[in-house]
């Protein structure tokens, strides 16, 4: 009978490799202040992940804690968001919806959802690609043209106020919807100056910035509610697009909240 020492000389393997015994790796002890203070803000944030979270116990709890140790903590308890799988479709080339500066470009959208007595209801929102801030919208239970005049003129005023001129200039882009094309909303847009721009038909990643808004707005809102009244949905949908301005933190601007970006920029 052949000893593994023997065996191990012949294959030219070291015979403390053959001897080792992983060590079991210690989990470090739980902080059960932390742990509790995680569990609190997915409670209120559900579609959050580890880093947000991170940045969100410092805002509200005000506990500067290391990201992988909230990582940790999620991981054991199984508190994770699923990721989707991206796929492997070609993308049709054409620019993405950024700019450089403030006012540069703007993107507009709409999207839809249910309220059980109102039946089908409408988002309309202005963005302004820059710093992702909402700085226009409308939540409406009609679909028509003059609900995205009215979004557009909010933000119009918003950055503008009564001085028209200096918004000439200003790309606004969104797809080939007929109420971005129509008359009404076309002389809203030629009267203050803007430049529409059309993405390309069936290619909403042209229009990526605002898609994004959009599909956040349903994962972290609406898609977490059921809405009776139409009353109610305007008033929680506002709620969380003014929450979304001032307090979510974003992953393109640093963690910061697009109205925090841009006091930071201006100061």
């Amino acid at each position: 009978m052949v000893s593994l020492r023997k065996i191990a000389r012949w294959l030219g393997v070291a015979w403390s490799s053959v001897q080792y015994k992983p060590r079991r790796r210690r989990l470090p002890p739980v902080d059960r202040e932390v742990e509790k203070a995680v569990y609190e803000l997915i409670q209120r944030y559900p579609r959050y992940g580890y880093r947000r979270i991170t940045v969100m116990l410092r805002r509200k709890r005000a506990l500067v804690v290391n990201r992988k140790k909230v990582q940790r903590i999620m991981k054991r308890n199984g508190w994770g968001v699923r990721s989707r799988s991206k796929g492997f479709r070609p993308r049709v080339p054409g620019s993405r919806s950024v700019s450089a500066f403030v006012n540069e470009r703007w993107a507009t959208d709409m999207t839809h959802f249910f309220c059980k007595e109102a039946g089908w209801c409408h988002v309309i929102v202005v963005m302004d690609c820059w710093n992702r801030e909402i700085i226009g919208y409308r939540v409406s239970n009609r679909q028509d043209s003059k609900v995205a005049e009215g979004a557009l003129e909010d933000a119009l005023i918003r950055r503008f106020g009564v001085s028209r001129w200096q918004a000439h200039g200003v790309i606004l882009r969104s797809d080939n919807g007929l109420i971005f094309s129509s008359k009404r909303y076309m002389k809203l847009v030629k009267r203050y100056g803007l430049e529409p721009e059309y993405i390309t038909p069936y290619s909403p990643e042209q229009n990526g910035a605002i898609e994004r808004f959009m599909r956040t707005l349903k994962e972290e809102c609406i898609w977490l509610n059921s809405f009776t009244s139409f009353r109610e949905a305007k008033s929680v949908i506002e709620s969380w697009i003014e929450e979304y301005n001032t307090d979510r933190p974003h992953q393109e601007l640093g963690y910061s909240a697009p109205t925090e970006y841009r006091e930071k920029l201006a100061a």
